[in-house]
C-alpha cells in the first residue's frame, strides 16, 4: 500500500521487525518496526530513544526468507509518542539497485498478502 504524502518518491507502508545499533557500538542492539520505506529512507518505531545525526546499521529479515543486512542510515528526526520513539532514516550506503529490491521485496509482499505487511 502506498503512503500519500508531498515525498518526492512513493513510500510503501509496512510492519517488518527491525535489528539496528548504533554504528560505533556494534554490541549493543535494539529492535523497532520499519513503519513505511521508499527508495531514500525508512520510518522506524521504536523504544530507544536515538539523536539527529546519529549513524545506524539495520538488518531485515523477511518471512519468505530474503535477508537486508548492514543498511546504513542517518537519523533525520526523531518524534517522541506514547508508543515509543519515531525515527526517520535516511538510507546513506544501498544504491539504487539494492534500494529497489528491498521496495519491491516489501512491495510484493504487501501485493501478495492483499494488504500492509504484517
Amino acid at each position: 500500500m502506498i503512503v500519500t504524502d508531498k515525498r518526492k518518491l512513493p513510500r510503501y507502508k509496512a510492519k517488518l521487525p527491525v535489528i539496528f545499533n548504533d554504528n560505533f557500538q556494534a554490541e549493543v542492539k535494539f529492535t523497532g518496526t520499519i513503519m513505511d520505506i521508499n527508495l531514500q529512507g525508512a520510518g522506524i518505531l521504536t523504544s530507544a530513544h536515538y539523536t539527529k545525526g546519529k549513524t545506524i546499521n539495520m538488518n531485515i529479515d523477511f518471512k519468505d526468507g530474503k535477508k537486508f543486512y548492514s543498511i546504513l542510515g542517518a537519523i533525520k528526526y526523531v518524534n517522541s509518542s506514547p508508543d515509543g520513539y519515531h525515527i526517520g532514516v535516511e538510507i546513506t550506503n544501498f544504491n539504487a539497485y539494492h534500494l529497489k529490491k528491498l521496495v519491491d521485496t516489501i512491495n510484493s509482499l504487501a501485493v501478495s498478502s492483499g494488504s500492509a505487511i504484517d
